[in-house]
């Protein structure tokens, strides 16, 4: 459950030791100030995770607290996410988004840089893109490398 206001940009590359709402944690802005900085502690604890009104004041002033996402499925190309937005673990609005995990042609190898900078730019739809990217690299990982550029990797 990420906050509603959060806009992921580029995961942060970070190992943690529980599931990431988003697959992955992510730098990212805020939709209620887009030009604020948000501290790194935040960022990790608030932004990635939701439920920060009580410590984020941007936050404090949203009906929501947090949104929760699942993928449905995936087919051709397209990930379907099913979302509801959360107030005190309650929903106040739930649907669904299509993600289109290839849209410019490029591979799911070539996605693990986070959410490109085309994406949606609306919190939830940016969210649920970071999910469907993050979703697409664990199911289909790129593969080893082969040839020569295997055989640099090992000297």
């Amino acid at each position: 459950m990420a906050c509603p206001l959060f806009i992921p940009t580029l995961p942060l590359g970070e190992l943690v030791s529980i599931p990431t709402p988003l697959g992955d944690l992510y730098a990212g802005r805020c939709a209620a100030d887009e030009t604020a900085v948000i501290g790194p502690e935040t960022l990790r604890r608030f932004c990635n995770f939701g439920y920060a009104r009580g410590r984020c004041e941007r936050a404090g002033h949203t009906d929501a607290d947090a949104v929760r996402l699942l993928v449905r499925a995936e087919r051709a190309g397209v990930v379907e996410i099913a979302w509801a937005v959360e107030r005190n673990h309650h929903p106040v609005a739930v649907g669904n988004l299509e993600i289109a995990t290839n849209p410019t042609g490029t591979t799911t190898g070539e996605m693990e840089a986070g959410p490109a900078e085309t994406a949606p730019p609306d919190p939830l739809s940016r969210q649920a893109y970071a999910c469907a990217v993050a979703y697409m690299r664990q199911m289909h990982p790129c593969p080893a490398p082969v040839g020569r550029m295997a055989a640099g990797m090992h000297q």
